[in-house]
């Protein structure tokens, strides 16, 4: 009885395993189509990285998002703010959302690398403020170590909530003040660099 039941149960969930993947790359065809990216995508190597950047001046900010799937729309409430007194670029990590997954492992160096190579294609030269949110604070700590002499500065403490939309407008409001405040005063000080 039991042999009788799992055989279909194990054929089934073989059939979920292949259609799984297969089913989620038609719908992020279709996603791509229907929500073409802000910026553009670069080419880094065999494959796409997306990356928005606005704004005049130096240094250029550099956004980081966390662990969540919202890549560089995880930065939509700051992004213009910084713009207007400098560069802000943000950007979507290997396989989230519009950019192209990458072949091994998504650690720290390996999005050290990507980071570096997409600016690179992008033509965005530096100095480089790079602000990390959640999980983009280790990945910035660890770009930083890997080119010091293109980064300016890395902080992770201007952040704001992963999904502001989720929150109070005024607790959104005062995080991008918090981010204008921090970003601006970076600026400032690496102005002041000999």
């Amino acid at each position: 009885m039991f042999i009788a039941l799992g055989v279909p149960i194990a054929a089934l969930a073989a059939l979920l395993l292949v259609v799984g993947p297969i089913w989620e790359q038609v719908e992020r065809r279709k996603a791509i189509q229907e929500f073409p990216a802000r910026g553009r995508l670069v080419d880094i190597g065999e494959r796409r990285i997306q990356i928005d950047c606005r704004g005049t001046g130096s240094p250029i900010v550099v956004f980081e998002s966390g662990l969540g799937i919202d890549g560089s729309m995880s930065w939509v409430t700051v992004h213009d703010e910084v713009a207007k007194f400098t560069r802000a670029c943000s950007y979507s990590r290997a396989a989230i959302i519009w950019s192209d997954d990458k072949a091994g492992p998504h650690d720290g160096a390996g999005v050290a690398r990507d980071l570096h190579a997409t600016l690179e294609a992008a033509g965005e030269n530096g100095p480089f403020v790079l602000v990390g949110h959640s999980l983009g604070g280790p990945y910035i700590t660890i770009g930083a170590s890997h080119t010091k002499a293109r980064i300016a500065i890395a902080r992770n403490y201007c952040a704001v909530p992963r999904q502001p939309g989720a929150i109070a407008s005024n607790q959104t409001e005062s995080s991008l003040h918090r981010v204008d405040r921090c970003a601006k005063r970076q600026a400032k000080q690496f102005k002041q660099r000999p």
